[in-house]
């Protein structure tokens, strides 16, 4: 299942795909950032809203902003995208 509309204030030039799985009795989100800018983006942030709460994350890190919505930044090997490239994270919700 792909969550639409889940990423608001995403840097220009990025898009978001999302993925959602079942995983035993919690739901796992694996997020992919793709660059579509003409340059390389060294640094990005998002923010979401989810279903779940966030109970892990893996490949970013992710700030409670309110009731289920957070703000998403990058670890230091997922914070650069070259131009037409991609980073991916995962987060366990429950």
């Amino acid at each position: 299942m792909t969550l639409s509309g889940i990423a608001s204030n995403v840097s220009k030039g990025l898009e978001v795909r999302t993925d959602l799985r079942a995983l035993g009795r919690n739901n796992y989100l694996h997020v992919t950032v793709s660059s579509t800018a003409d340059e390389t983006v060294d640094d990005w942030t998002m923010e979401i809203s989810l279903p779940e709460a966030i109970v892990g994350i893996c490949g970013a890190r992710s700030d409670a902003l309110g009731s289920l919505t957070y703000r998403i930044s990058p670890d230091p090997w997922t914070r650069r995208i070259p131009s037409g490239g991609q980073v991916e994270f995962g987060v366990l919700l429950g």
